[in-house]
């Protein structure tokens, strides 16, 4: 499935990059999601033991605030990112991703 932004003059893009990693990371995107405040995943938890870890839920927003910087914009939707035929989803919040563009 491809995700149309913008169609005007052939324009075309289902691809995003982070901006947020240090470094660029490419993505193609899937979809959207729930708000950053609002869309948790399961996230390892060793802070007393690592042989003892556990599952962890934890919403997009705080993951990110605890690992890079708190979001300026917690309520706009996350973009389902993946690499290549991924069945995971990155979700990255909007603010941390580039559009990129593809003229056909």
């Amino acid at each position: 499935m491809n995700i149309l932004f913008f169609k005007k003059n052939s324009f075309f893009c289902n691809i995003v990059e982070t901006v947020h990693a240090g470094r660029p990371l490419r993505y193609r995107v899937k979809g959207f999601g729930q708000s950053a405040n609002q869309l948790t995943f399961n996230i390892k938890s060793d802070e007393n033991n690592a042989a003892a870890s556990l599952d962890k839920t934890i919403t997009v927003k705080d993951y990110f605030a605890k690992k890079y910087k708190p979001l300026a914009y917690p309520h706009l939707p996350c973009v389902d990112a993946r690499n290549g035929d991924q069945e995971r989803a990155h979700w990255l919040p909007m603010e941390v991703v580039k559009v990129e563009f593809i003229n056909k």
